[in-house]
């Protein structure tokens, strides 16, 4: 019989088993993610604060990019060298990942007595029409340099008497993450270190910003399996088991619930990066997912009800439908997040 000792002692299993999850989730020093995010963790230090101005004339620095991933790199307009074919990569880049709204692409003007506000923005036209999300900078020389030789531990020198066009600047791309640290270097002549940058780029992308995802992807597989279970020991006649296992996917279902609310309202929705056919099937997934997971949360509490109230008759009917819609929803949701954060 369904009593409140019985609910007491499956709450008191789940718990116990929530907390073997989390235990199992705690992030490693170092060594390889099993979800193929950004490890081990290469940490260059912390980007000092900074605040220049863009190509609009506007106040921008360190805390705009706040919670973003960055690239950054250090050209000038008048560059008759390498800098064309940086500002052509970082529009690669721009290309291949700009529909990321964590993404933010920065290029800071080696030469800002000449590069100011205005040639920096005529400068940005032949390579995007989305500032926004690239900004070029300028400011005092000698903060930049600072910055540049400091922060991002990079060579840059004043121009040669014989050609004031030429400038000594690094050709590296400097990638950031989301708190403003320093997490890789890659040559911007070197298509290797180009592709290591696309590779690393997209890891940090993926990268959850908490361990939440993972918790809710462990509470779906816990719910399929006590789904499973569950409608062996109806099957074998086992009912007082049957209840028990239903109950607690109950439970967990409701625990996933608010941790999932919590999650998309603090952090809100990771984009998701696959390409090709993958994409259509993701979207098939999620979509049905997300449609189901809607139109179940009535068919479980009735279905739970007729229970409790021992009409098994009107139980067992609607059982037929919820338990293979609730099954579905289980699987999708850990289907979701495997594509997500592994592709």
């Amino acid at each position: 019989m369904l009593t409140v000792k019985n609910i007491l002692r499956t709450l008191i299993l789940l718990l116990a088993i929530l907390i073997a999850i989390l235990t199992f989730m705690k992030k490693p020093a170092s060594g390889p993610s099993p979800f193929g995010f950004f490890k081990p963790k290469i940490d260059y230090g912390l980007v000092e604060n900074f605040s220049f101005v863009n190509q609009d004339g506007q106040s921008f620095g360190f805390s705009d990019l706040k919670g973003s991933i960055w690239v950054a790199d250090f050209i000038f307009t008048r560059c008759a060298g390498p800098c064309p074919l940086l500002s052509t990569r970082m529009a690669g880049l721009q290309s291949d990942f700009g529909s990321n709204p964590l993404l933010r692409l920065v290029s800071f003007s080696v030469d800002p007595v000449y590069d100011t506000a205005h040639v920096l923005a005529e400068y940005a036209k032949t390579y995007t029409n989305n500032t926004k999300q690239w900004q070029f900078l300028t400011g005092p020389r000698e903060t930049i340099y600072n910055l540049i030789r400091t922060s991002f531990h990079l060579a840059v020198g004043d121009s040669f008497e014989e050609d004031p066009n030429h400038i000594l600047h690094s050709l590296n791309f400097v990638l950031v993450d989301k708190k403003g640290h320093v997490r890789g270097y890659y040559n911007s002549t070197d298509q290797n270190d180009m592709d290591q940058l696309h590779r690393d780029l997209r890891s940090l992308l993926k990268e959850p910003p908490s361990r939440l995802p993972a918790l809710n992807a462990g509470l779906n597989a816990f719910c399929t399996t006590l789904l499973l279970i569950g409608f062996i020991a109806i099957k074998k006649g086992r009912i007082f088991l049957h209840r028990m296992l239903m109950s607690g996917a109950f439970v967990v279902s409701l625990i996933f619930l608010v941790s999932y609310l919590y999650y998309h309202f603090h952090f809100g929705s990771m984009p998701f990066l696959g390409t090709g056919w993958i994409r259509p099937v993701y979207f098939f997934i999620l979509i049905t997912h997300t449609t189901l997971a809607v139109a179940i949360v009535p068919l479980i509490l009735v279905t739970l009800f007729w229970a409790i109230q021992n009409r098994f008759d009107k139980h067992k009917k609607l059982a037929r439908w919820t338990w293979p819609l609730w099954l579905y929803v289980s699987i999708t949701g850990l289907l979701v997040y495997g594509l997500l954060y592994s592709i």
